[in-house]
């Protein structure tokens, strides 16, 4: 999955890829970027808006990562499993 996040140029070129190596990507950026998203969403959601869904973020995790998170996590909750996803990288 592609463009979940929107970056800057600068920020895709020297954070998510360092040194423009496009094949080297920077999972300790990856993950501030998917804490973040995760936190938009929530915010998002509780205005009612509908630009999101959950269970699609989580789908996309599950995609991407190679994951099975559960669709009923709570927001709190995927923020704790993207840690340990990370953090076992």
């Amino acid at each position: 999955m592609e463009n979940l996040i929107k970056l800057t140029a600068t920020q895709h070129y020297t954070k998510a890829h360092t040194s423009n190596k496009t094949k080297d990507t920077n999972v300790d950026y990856q993950l501030v970027c998917l804490l973040a998203k995760t936190d938009s969403i929530e915010k998002s959601l509780k205005k009612n808006e509908m630009y999101y869904r959950k269970e699609s973020f989580i789908y996309c995790i599950n995609t991407g990562l190679t994951q099975n998170l559960n669709l009923d996590l709570n927001f709190k909750q995927i923020k704790t499993e993207l840690a340990t996803i990370y953090n076992d990288l």
